[in-house]
């Protein structure tokens, strides 16, 4: 059983970035975050719990929120539900691969199929 998850509120950011297609968005690195600071006090400010930042290619895949990975829980009725996260690798991504997800990725497949 899952435990107790307590939702959040997002802004998508279509103004702001967390990282440029073609950067160094992909290294685990202190300056790649700063870019993003302004977008999430703007979506504090506004009342939201953190930006959603999208592509910077397209601006219209869900890269990752500000603070943390993305992942969304679409509840079925009678129980259970889909568990939804950007993919691992993207052509339009400029993040990171989606290594720091894999662990919960496998969580959720395990969690799935049992």
């Amino acid at each position: 059983m899952l435990a107790t998850v307590t939702p959040i509120t997002l802004l998508a950011s279509q103004q702001y970035v967390r990282s440029v297609h073609g950067s160094v968005g992909g290294v685990k690195a202190v300056g790649n975050y700063a870019p993003c600071f302004k977008g999430q006090k703007e979506a504090r400010d506004a009342g939201f719990n953190d930006a959603l930042f999208l592509d910077s290619k397209t601006g219209t895949e869900v890269e990752e929120a500000g603070a943390s990975n993305f992942f969304a829980f679409f509840p079925k009725e009678g129980g259970g539900g889909t568990l939804v996260t950007p993919p691992l690798v993207s052509a339009h991504a400029s993040t990171r691969s989606g290594e720091p997800r894999l662990p919960a990725n496998q969580l959720r497949t395990s969690m799935l199929h049992h």
